[in-house]
């Protein structure tokens, strides 16, 4: 089956070239850049609900217990604001507004308190610091040193626990 914008056609050197007709070629140019969009956008939203999960457990504590219940549901078991209406026998509204104010507050808790940037940073320190371990690790000079490394990756597995 031959497609009606590719050509392809034998080279000297024993490959194939393909041709693209140009009219054709903007429209699998657009494709591509739309789904390598659709792809980042995907990718900034997970980030950001990954976000405000650990900002719902540094600072979940802090909100009313209706609030945290509603904020639980949304988040950790993915439910949507109709279903969580219906398990708390509230409108989709009031729902809805639980979330938002939600939101709002534990932004509120991450401006002033900094912790899940701290975490963040410090889950960054710890990968850093391991991959060097696991360098070191590798090379035959520091074997006589590798009871202590294996100490020191120990105490960074205890530091940080996610």
């Amino acid at each position: 089956m031959t497609s009606p914008f590719l050509h392809s056609t034998s080279s000297k050197e024993g490959g194939i070239k393909i041709d693209i007709d140009k009219k054709y070629l903007d429209i699998i140019v657009n494709f591509c850049y739309s789904r390598k969009v659709y792809l980042l956008d995907v990718c900034i939203k997970r980030m950001k609900r990954i976000y405000k999960i650990l900002a719902l457990d540094f600072y979940g504590e802090l909100l009313s217990r209706k609030k945290l219940e509603v904020v639980r549901l949304y988040y950790y078991d993915d439910l949507g604001l109709t279903e969580i209406a219906e398990v708390m026998k509230i409108s989709r509204q009031a729902v809805f507004d639980a979330v938002h104010s939600s939101n709002v507050l534990l932004q509120k808790y991450e401006r002033k308190l900094g912790l899940v940037k701290y975490y963040l940073k410090q889950r960054g320190l710890k990968t850093r610091i391991t991959k060097m371990i696991t360098r070191m690790l590798k090379k035959s000079e520091i074997k006589p040193f590798k009871k202590k490394i294996n100490g020191i990756q120990r105490c960074l597995d205890k530091m940080l626990i996610l």
